[in-house]
């Protein structure tokens, strides 16, 4: 389904998030701080984030943050054991949120958000590519000469 990287910097957590969403159907893997991160996603980009909130070499949402300025299409859920990096998350418009300790459940709900992000995303470039494809074709019948000169396009 999608290619999920997990950063989580307790190995035991990490290992399991990465186990449960490879029992989901997704490709996962794991890493354990900002820098790996960084790293990863640059080298390539996964289709989805689950990261920490607070990793042990910086703050997770704002590496999150400076990865979506750089990959716009990258979905990101934040997990945090504290309420308070909910409004944080929120406000850096990085996605869902997961509060510390979650269920499989939660975990499942957050990625189908993300599936839709990613759907919707996809779609409105397909919508895009066909609405212009549409103005050529129309373009060739009403003035094919035109068209082939590429006198007639705009």
């Amino acid at each position: 389904m999608m290619r999920v990287l997990v950063a989580e910097s307790d190995r035991d957590v990490r290992g399991y998030l990465v186990l449960l969403l490879t029992a989901m159907g997704h490709g996962a893997a794991g890493v354990g701080s900002v820098e790996a991160l960084s790293r990863r996603v640059a080298r390539r980009a996964p289709d989805a984030v689950l990261c920490d909130a607070s990793l042990p070499d910086g703050e997770g949402i704002e590496a999150c943050r400076r990865l979506k300025l750089l990959r716009p299409a990258l979905t990101i859920v934040i997990m945090a054991w504290d309420p308070s990096w909910t409004a944080r998350a929120r406000r850096a418009a990085l996605g869902p949120v997961l509060l510390k300790p979650f269920s499989p459940t939660e975990l499942r709900d957050a990625l189908t958000f993300v599936l839709f992000s990613l759907l919707k995303t996809t779609l409105s470039r397909a919508v895009s590519d066909l609405k212009r494809q549409n103005g050529q074709i129309r373009a060739q019948i009403e003035d094919p000469k035109a068209a082939a000169t590429g006198k007639g396009e705009k």
